[in-house]
């Protein structure tokens, strides 16, 4: 794996609908030699797949994130256990026996992020945080369609999703629009850090004072923007921001988290080094399929 390889990453990580033309034209490459590269990530294990990530806060879920330490615990009794709180739809795990969770609940947030903690024993929350729901406005049966449709197939083209969903082009393309200007949908890939021979991903959970949000932010993108994996924020919540990045050593790798650690505002930071990512949504669509047959009305973000 190359730097040129990595930053096709980058590009599909933040858009994974991007065709190998668009992508060829930013990196100055021929679509048959992104398409090349592409496949060859995919082979070799990098690229697991591309998927549609959901902004699940904007269905009325409430969303609890879990960094748990569990030891010799195993991962799959903890994740047995948490489906007492809720729907799992992230799994990450780190170096070190960590595990990362994100968790789709509705109503009771405070009870349920203590019974998270209760239930994980004897392995231990190291850290847990919040994204509470925010609906306001409404999706229509098409929408939820579409949706369930590219959560199965995130790149299929305009043309087949118009055939499989027997609607037009124009209605595709319209609807798909008006999902994306609202954030409820939006495209990337999943990846294998394990397989990224040549590079180290991490993350840093970043506890910063909330009056300072948009000066941390700043100072990250200004400082560290040429090592960003996937831009920041890809999580956050009012004093926490998860920020992704990538370098070719655990020096360069300890000179990044020392310079977030000075920045104004940053309080704290935590590092970890995933080792696989899964995101599970089968759950969801069941609940899409509950709603297309009810034609109850899904109340969604702005």
């Amino acid at each position: 794996m190359d730097t040129t390889d990595l930053n096709i990453m980058r590009m599909l990580l933040v858009n994974g609908r991007a065709s190998y033309q668009s992508v060829g034209n930013e990196l100055r490459l021929s679509s048959n030699a992104v398409k090349n590269r592409v496949m060859k990530m995919i082979d070799d294990g990098v690229i697991a797949r591309f998927i549609s990530q959901i902004k699940l806060e904007a269905f009325g879920y409430d969303l609890i994130y879990a960094i748990i330490s569990h030891g010799n615990e195993q991962e799959d009794i903890i994740l047995d256990r948490v489906k007492l709180v809720g729907d799992t739809f992230m799994v990450i795990n780190c170096v070190g026996n960590i595990i990362v969770l994100g968790i789709a609940v509705k109503g009771e947030l405070e009870q349920k992020m203590e019974l998270v903690k209760k239930l994980v024993e004897p392995a231990i929350v190291v850290n847990i945080f919040s994204v509470k729901a925010i609906p306001v406005k409404k999706l229509i049966q098409t929408d939820l369609m579409l949706i369930k449709h590219l959560v199965r197939y995130p790149r299929a083209s305009i043309n087949d999703i118009a055939r499989a969903l027997r609607i037009s082009t124009r209605t595709v393309k319209r609807r798909l629009d008006f999902l994306s200007k609202i954030g409820v949908v939006n495209f990337t890939m999943l990846y294998n850090p394990a397989a990224m021979k040549g590079f180290i991903q991490f993350s840093l959970l970043l506890d910063i004072d909330e009056r300072k949000y948009k000066e941390v932010v700043s100072r990250i993108y200004k400082q560290l923007g040429d090592h960003f994996l996937l831009p920041p924020p890809p999580l956050y919540q009012k004093s926490m921001i998860v920020i992704i990045l990538y370098s070719d050593n655990v020096y360069s790798m300890d000179e990044m988290f020392k310079t977030v650690m000075k920045i104004d505002g940053v309080k704290n930071v935590e590092l970890s080094i995933p080792t696989k990512i899964d995101f599970k949504l089968d759950w969801f669509i069941k609940s899409i399929d509950k709603a297309l047959k009810t034609r109850a009305p899904v109340i969604v973000a702005k």
